[in-house]
């Protein structure tokens, strides 16, 4: 009977851990896509290309200021949910952000 209790603790454990890997890829998706839809609309080429369009009107070439602003509301959002990866682990926060900035 020793035995069969053994296998069913083990069983039992790594169907646990199944389901919990499981549940941090669905976690891990989740979150890049969503934060990717917002990444994708601020980095989109529409976008880029509105700046540069007036910089070229007003015949001035782009800055590093005019960079820094243009992403001024990428880098709060990302500030703001930099709060959201002490409940992440380091691993975690890696491949979010991996996945996140991939190119295409």
């Amino acid at each position: 009977m020793e035995g069969g209790e053994k296998h069913d603790v083990q069983y039992h454990l790594s169907s646990a851990i199944r389901a919990l890997e499981r549940a941090e890829r669905d976690m891990t998706r989740e979150i890049v896509e969503r934060m990717g839809e917002y990444v994708k609309s601020i980095l989109s080429s529409a976008a880029i290309g509105n700046i540069v369009k007036e910089k070229k009107k007003a015949k001035q070439a782009i800055d590093e200021r005019d960079i820094e602003y243009s992403l001024g509301p990428l880098f709060e959002y990302l500030n703001s949910n930099v709060g959201l990866t002490q409940y992440r682990s380091l691993q975690n926060e890696l491949i979010c952000s991996s996945r996140l900035f991939r190119l295409p």
